[in-house]
């Protein structure tokens, strides 16, 4: 996945629609960022990614604000059990 995201590209790439952002209504917390987190980066990539590190920061802190928790919170996704 790219690291390096420009604040337009961000905007583009990984701004939730509406539909998006219902499917996340029954999450909460670092389920809710991860399901986000997982939702566009195969929409982008075409793939999941195969380990957290591979969601560059800034990507995650795009979309945690979004779906309105800490970003800090993606640390306690179970990746491995996903």
């Amino acid at each position: 996945m790219k690291q390096f995201w420009h604040p337009d590209e961000l905007a583009h790439s990984w701004t939730l629609s509406g539909d998006e952002r219902a499917l996340l209504a029954n999450k909460t917390g670092a389920t809710r960022l991860a399901f986000a987190v997982l939702l566009k980066a195969f929409k982008c990539d075409g793939r999941f990614p195969e380990r957290r590190e591979d969601v560059p920061h800034r990507v995650v802190v795009y979309l945690a604000h979004q779906v309105g928790v800490l970003p800090d919170v993606y640390a306690e996704v179970d990746w491995p059990g996903r």
